[in-house]
């Protein structure tokens, strides 16, 4: 034992340091830049995030099993290695990318000496309740200039079966903590309009103060004079239904506040770029019915609520519509509702309906 510490501590001395530093031949850094030129680094930004389950996991969220090469760097970043310039380039695009329901941050091996280099995660992100006379470039800009750097901005007009959607792509840094709502006031309203942020692809992240790297049950972070927000409902319109809402179910779960959000929803949020109108209605106009007066802690966990993910392997998809039946469940209603419709039917030609007489008929002549 003692001959294995000597020769370990034999390894780590210093002999040579003080030597001029040996610079590499720059035919040997063009090999390098060339070799790590289509490569991607990718970091989780939570700690069940380990590197050796992203390494075997990314290709295949990615759909690039078998076509990618990786490793995991000594840093505990993992690095892919692609064939051809437009697969990698593609990954970029499609972001963000998530493991284990935990965003990830994906960066290019060649901006590793920039500033921001594995700190940037780029979000679509839709803008609600912005006035129509101001959806233009201009208003656009300063308003999503509250979340950050807008790179770039998709105007969808409205259509016979769609309605109109703004959205907006910036870069988040991954220490910022979120904002989902903020008042602006905007020329012509009389009060301030609370506009509402919603990020595609955001999964679990902390309801208590917006990071992307722990939940609400960890967070030690105290805000400083927290306001009350107060959320005007949207109006009804005439003949129109309560919209549904999952608060109710939520209220019968024996579980405190944070467990709802931790168990039920795992802290996730989630959307689609391609979402159905009806699905945006539905959100937009569920919300209104309980946000009257929420605290930016209270505001969160509603949101939560109102967006439901579900796993399908390594894909996420947004959650059936709220109010839809199963296939089992129409099948039983059906034979329940054609069940009952035989029983008035035996029912309507034995007996009499209610407030007609049982004439007897007249006796036949002999």
């Amino acid at each position: 034992m003692a001959d294995k510490d000597l020769w370990i501590s034999l390894q780590n001395l210093n002999l040579g340091l003080e030597r001029s530093p040996v610079k590499l031949s720059i035919e040997a850094n063009r090999k390098r830049d060339a070799a790590h030129r289509l490569s991607l680094v990718v970091k989780g930004l939570h700690s069940s995030q380990n590197p050796a389950g992203i390494k075997i996991m990314m290709p295949k969220i990615w759909k690039l099993e078998g076509r990618v090469t990786s490793r995991i760097n000594e840093d505990g970043t993992v690095q892919f290695f692609f064939a051809q310039e437009h697969q990698m380039l593609t990954i970029l695009d499609n972001g963000p990318w998530t493991y284990k329901d935990w965003l990830v941050v994906v960066d290019q091996w060649t901006r590793r000496n920039s500033p921001d280099y594995l700190r940037i995660i780029r979000f679509w992100i839709k803008v609600l309740n912005i006035p129509d006379d101001s959806k233009e470039d201009r208003s656009i800009r300063e308003i999503g200039g509250v979340l950050g750097h807008v790179e770039d901005i998709h105007i969808q007009q409205p259509i016979a079966d769609h309605a109109g959607e703004v959205w907006i792509r910036i870069p988040i840094d991954i220490d910022v903590r979120l904002i989902f709502a903020r008042y602006f006031s905007i020329p012509d309203s009389e009060a301030p309009v609370l506009i509402r942020f919603i990020y595609d692809k955001l999964r679990k992240f902390c309801s208590a103060c917006g990071s992307l790297t722990h939940l609400a049950a960890t967070c030690t972070f105290q805000a400083q004079g927290t306001e009350q927000l107060q959320l005007p409902a949207p109006p009804q319109r005439p003949n129109q239904d309560p919209p549904p809402s999952n608060l109710n179910q939520m209220e019968n779960i024996p579980h405190s506040p944070i467990e709802v959000a931790d168990d039920t929803m795992g802290e996730t949020v989630g959307s689609n770029i391609n979402m159905d109108t009806s699905d945006n209605q539905n959100f937009n106009e569920a919300q209104g019915e309980f946000m009257d007066t929420l605290n930016s802690g209270d505001l969160q966990d509603k949101i939560n609520a109102t967006f439901v993910i579900r796993e399908i392997g390594s894909v996420s998809v947004p959650a059936p519509d709220r109010g839809t039946k199963r296939k089992g469940d129409a099948v039983n209603e059906e034979g329940e509702v054609s069940t009952t419709r035989r029983k008035i039917q035996g029912q309507s030609s034995a007996t009499p309906a209610k407030g007609e007489v049982d004439t007897p008929k007249p006796p036949l002549p002999e």
